[in-house]
């Protein structure tokens, strides 16, 4: 396993970097060129342990790690899944939150043939886009109980 420390020693002295030291160097929840996958670590408060039976759904988790790394300059090569849900405790146990981790293969966008896979995020015939808020259903994200936006527009 090549650290980043010696993936940066790489860039600095010019030498061509492989696919994982590439990932690794674009992926800041990466810390080694093990692997082709991109990794994403969400971290969030305490409460009851965000699993889909306890009602989280990871769904927009898993599309903001693809818009991340399209940002980076990657491509997803397969789904995004989830790793691990780990709890973060201080020194006393007392939960303060939890860390989720998905991954995800992943291509450099200068090896990426646009045939092999299409590049959006959110299917682009699905009306709702999931979301983890807390505002109801119809709501558009805008805190008004009952607001839809459509095309732009917000009708009450």
């Amino acid at each position: 396993m090549t650290s980043t420390d010696e993936v940066a020693k790489k860039v600095a002295t010019g030498k061509e970097l492989t696919t994982p030291e590439l990932i690794a160097l674009k992926s800041a929840d990466v810390k080694g060129a093990e692997s082709e996958r991109h990794k994403k670590v969400f971290v969030l408060p305490a409460g009851p342990k965000p699993t889909e039976a306890n009602g989280y759904a990871h769904d927009a988790n898993k599309a903001a790690t693809i818009q991340y790394m399209l940002g980076l300059g990657l491509r997803p090569s397969g789904e995004v899944k989830l790793d691990s849900i780990k709890e973060q405790k201080t020194r006393d146990g007392r939960s303060i939150g939890w860390e989720l981790t998905y991954s995800v293969g992943a291509i450099p966008a200068d090896e990426y043939d646009p045939e092999d896979k299409p590049a959006y995020v959110v299917d682009p015939d699905v009306d709702e886009v999931p979301a983890n808020t807390d505002n109801p259903p119809g709501d558009a994200g805008t805190g008004t109980p009952g607001t839809t936006v459509t095309n732009g527009d917000i009708a009450e």
